[in-house]
């Protein structure tokens, strides 16, 4: 059944125009049944050829051959994840095939505290280029206009950066389109110097790269009078969240429209299961609605408790993952190298149909054809895929007196230069050696050679910390009562540091941010 799948999907997705067609037609009730199908003969497979993890499953009083339909699948197979799987087990163990029948072998960044490897079969990932082919259709018109795509994100053993290589490469090498791929990894100054000197020789330009790094390498390419605008800039986000605030601030430096929804395209990947999801037009445009109207965002996403960003939303192809939320997580069953089943990301968020979101948009008065027709993007263009939503990692997130503070809510205030001369930040909570009360801490690392006099730190830390707590108060919620019940913890404590030291030294190894200090 899975090879037939298979070959369906290869055919249909071999030719674009028939993908295109095919993925704006199917109905929900179609994507879920296939999903269900996919998550089954996962399954069955991995019970068969991995034997830690049938192991896993009968000490836990599961017996595999119970598990005969999809509700059984749901009610009786347990939830798996780093700590009680992978880390359990040998690399060898893991894998469906022999640790050398794999053609490469990638690795997670660390910053969830341990780096792991991650074996992948050949052809595990040559769907990729193709969604990423229909995804660049979508919003970079790459068929019409001749574009130069950059991969800002950090090489070598990290799969983010080697997938979009792999898959960026391969769709130039089809000559289908006017397509150069420039592999400058996470350096900045190349970057630059591509943008100034190469750039101008294309109708577009597509930059991929982490948040945090974009708006480092936009800062740097203002100091080069480079006009964005000329060059028809469009962004590609991977490997980290980030928020409305801070996307419309990188809109404004790059003299983009802020509604347009095609400017912006995000990719959701994990080490564990590659790419997952791709964002479209549609779901930018739903994110934007979502930020304008707080109804709208409570009907879509409102059902996560305690949540107040705006989550990043992006559609999947069931055909090759299968995503379910469990008690406002995302768990993922993906074929691959080291089969996952039932794997909680320990991502807060949810899955939603398309036919659902068309319905509260209704409700809402919203008519999506409409609004994406005046960016002349037709309906041919909006697949019926069904989405999921994140709003972040349970592991990114630090608790004051019961209230969650997650990194993302103060990008508004640490990226956008209400603060200036700031580079970085992180959240901790610890001791305040002076009062032994436990507090709230934000550390600060400062931008490249500057330099501050005690009196200029001083007014610094004042006007970060007024900044912080007064944005934090207005909103959030459960911080508020905290502060009001407890303010000595949840003041916050502003801590500053040169760049890349102190705290901050260790992030100049690490492919992305780590937000959060424990």
């Amino acid at each position: 059944m899975s090879q037939i799948a298979n070959l369906i999907q290869k055919f249909i997705f071999s030719d674009s125009k028939r993908a295109m067609k095919f993925l704006s037609s199917r109905s929900d009730e179609w994507w879920e049944k296939k999903g269900q199908a996919k998550a089954l003969t996962t399954f069955y497979e991995t019970i068969e050829k991995v034997p830690v993890y049938r192991n896993f499953l009968i000490k836990r009083k599961v017996d595999p051959k119970e598990i005969k339909t999809f509700k059984d699948f749901q009610e009786k197979v347990p939830l798996t994840d780093k700590k009680s799987y992978i880390l359990q087990n040998s690399l060898e163990d893991l894998c469906i095939e022999k640790l050398d029948k794999m053609y490469t072998v990638s690795m997670s960044s660390g910053t969830s505290g341990f780096p792991c490897f991650w074996p992948r079969l050949q052809g595990q990932d040559r769907m990729i280029p193709k969604f990423m082919e229909f995804s660049l259709l979508q919003n970079a018109e790459i068929d019409k206009k001749s574009t130069l795509l950059i991969v800002g994100l950090a090489l070598g053993v990290y799969t983010a950066g080697e997938m979009m290589i792999y898959a960026m490469k391969e769709l130039a090498d089809q000559k289908k389109y006017s397509i150069t791929v420039v592999t400058t990894g996470s350096e900045k100054e190349s970057i630059v110097q591509v943008l100034k000197n190469l750039a101008p020789r294309y109708q577009q330009v597509l930059l991929w790269g982490y948040p945090s790094f974009l708006r480092q390498v936009i800062d740097e390419a203002e100091k080069e009078g480079i006009d964005f605008e000329k060059l028809n800039l469009k962004i590609g986000i991977g490997g980290e969240g980030f928020t409305k605030q801070w996307e419309d601030f990188i809109k404004e430096k790059l003299r983009l429209p802020k509604e347009d929804p095609a400017r912006v395209m995000t990719v959701f990947g994990e080490s564990v299961g590659g790419v997952i999801g791709i964002s479209s037009p549609f779901t930018n445009l739903i994110r934007e609605l979502a930020f304008q109207d707080s109804a709208l965002f409570q009907e879509l996403f409102g059902k996560a408790k305690g949540m107040y960003l705006l989550p990043i939303l992006v559609e999947f192809n069931p055909l090759s993952v299968f995503i379910e939320e469990v008690h406002g997580e995302l768990v993922i069953t993906k074929r691959g190298a080291i089969p996952i089943i039932r794997y909680n990301l320990h991502d807060i968020g949810g899955v939603i149909s398309h036919q659902k979101v068309l319905e509260i948009l209704r409700i809402h008065r919203y008519d999506p054809f409409k609004l994406l027709r005046e960016w002349n993007i037709e309906k041919e263009k909006i697949w019926t895929q069904p989405m999921f939503y994140v709003f972040g990692r349970l592991d990114n997130v630090i608790s004051i007196d019961g209230a969650n503070v997650y990194p993302e809510s103060l990008e508004e205030i640490i990226y956008t230069n209400q603060i200036t001369g700031v580079k970085g930040f992180k959240l901790g909570f610890k001791t305040d050696p002076s009062s032994q009360w436990q507090r709230f801490w934000v550390y600060l690392e400062l931008k490249k050679n500057i330099v501050l006099t005690k009196e200029e730190e001083k007014r610094l830390k004042e006007r970060a910390h007024d900044l912080i707590l007064n944005h934090l108060l207005r909103v959030n919620n459960d911080f508020r009562k905290s502060y009001n019940d407890n303010p000595t913890v949840c003041d916050p404590f502003i801590e500053i540091y040169p760049e890349g030291t102190g705290l901050f030294v260790v992030d100049n190894k690490l492919t992305k941010r780590r937000l959060i200090e424990k």
